[in-house]
């Protein structure tokens, strides 16, 4: 039962759209550098362009394989396309969904899991974040916030304990 899972793990769909990207950005960079040094013109520049296309392919393939949320009875690990950010139970009061309108496009809505933190702050768990045109929040997300809340809500009750 999921219930009763110490640990646990949640990806995002957009996790292959970056992977997809950063293919393009590896190849088009290979492409780029190796283009100018065959045709002779511009080697420096197309090499260093080509370099930097490869760099950024290389690290958008390394963060998005990663993209995604995991907990353990310590805490959540967010890791996103920028970083890693750790949180202990202790500093999460509770686990909410956020719908945002209006934030692509005049008709399309960003739904969120959201931690709420002890401090009054929020931590928007982008990883797991999608796009809606409906006015509800998307089932998939509701369902990823409550595989989260019934990790804060096992570790709230074995602290008691």
């Amino acid at each position: 039962m999921v219930g009763e899972r110490a640990g646990g793990s949640l990806s995002s769909r957009w996790r292959w759209v970056v992977l997809l990207l950063a293919l393009v950005f590896l190849m088009l960079g290979g492409v780029t550098a190796a283009g100018s040094v065959l045709d002779g013109t511009a080697v420096v520049s197309g090499v260093l362009v080509g370099a930097a296309g490869m760099a950024l392919g290389v690290v958008g393939i390394w963060r998005g394989l990663l993209l995604g949320v995991t907990w353990s009875s310590e805490g959540v690990e967010v890791r996103g396309l920028q970083g890693t950010d750790r949180r202990s139970w202790a500093e999460v009061e509770a686990v909410g969904v956020r719908l945002t309108p209006h934030d692509l496009l005049v008709f399309v809505k960003h739904a969120d899991v959201v931690l709420v933190l002890a401090s009054g702050e929020e931590e928007w768990l982008s990883p797991l974040a999608t796009y809606t045109l409906s006015e509800a929040v998307p089932r998939r997300v509701e369902t990823k916030a409550a595989l989260l809340r019934e990790a804060l809500a096992r570790h709230h009750a074995q602290s008691r304990n």
